[in-house]
């Protein structure tokens, strides 16, 4: 993207990657932020939903649920492999194309399909320290508005990718100590926070209603 800013020895860091771990399919690495007006840059628990993220050390896994290591946004780096299996996942299923950005309507999820792609084709993928990327943010993007909207179509993308790979909704049964700490969460929360918490969740409740209807 026209946004995206790879450090000049990202190519060559990339490729080493792929030839000192030969058992990951895919990996990324940091994506920084570069504010158009950093007085209005939102905190870091807002990051993610920028398309930012942060990492201390190297991490791979081959596990779904490790996200710590699941790479995703700018820079990813596929192995060719991977793409031409997710190339037939796709023919076969091409509803897990609305994994992306349609239109206005914020979707996500088509970057992180691609390396669970990598690990059901028994490889790994993998977050490096080594791979920077820096993202340019216009102020426009900052705002509690675009925040809410991003985080809406986290939620709902979450269900969506839930139910494109297993065929079916997650539960919806939560338990008395997981509300609990979502309660304890709440509290602590800063009034933005909760804005994007409950964007969130309301996109996962619309997930829920349009994709309990196609079932």
């Amino acid at each position: 993207d026209d946004d995206l800013a790879l450090d000049p020895d990202y190519l060559e860091q990339a490729l080493r990657i792929a030839e000192e771990y030969p058992f990951l399919g895919a990996w990324g690495g940091i994506i920084e932020p570069r504010y158009e007006a950093p007085e209005l840059a939102p905190p870091e628990s807002q990051h993610a939903l920028m398309g930012l993220r942060s990492a201390q050390q190297d991490l791979w896994s081959n596990d779904l649920n490790h996200h710590s290591s699941t790479p995703w946004g700018g820079g990813l780096c596929v192995r060719r492999t991977v793409v031409m299996q997710y190339i037939e996942e796709l023919r076969s299923n091409p509803k897990r194309q609305g994994l992306d950005l349609q239109g206005t309507k914020r979707l996500f999820g088509g970057d992180t399909d691609i390396a669970y792609t990598a690990c059901r084709l028994g490889m790994g993928k993998g977050v490096f320290t080594r791979l920077r990327v820096e993202h340019m943010i216009p102020a426009s993007k900052c705002s509690i508005e675009h925040l809410c909207r991003s985080a809406e179509g986290r939620g709902y993308s979450e269900i969506l990718h839930h139910y494109l790979l297993y065929g079916s909704l997650p539960s919806q049964q939560v338990g008395l100590q997981q509300w609990a700490r979502k309660l304890l969460l709440w509290r602590k929360q800063s009034p933005l926070e909760r804005k994007v918490t409950e964007a969130f969740e309301r996109g996962r409740f619309e997930a829920y209603a349009d994709l309990g209807r196609r079932s």
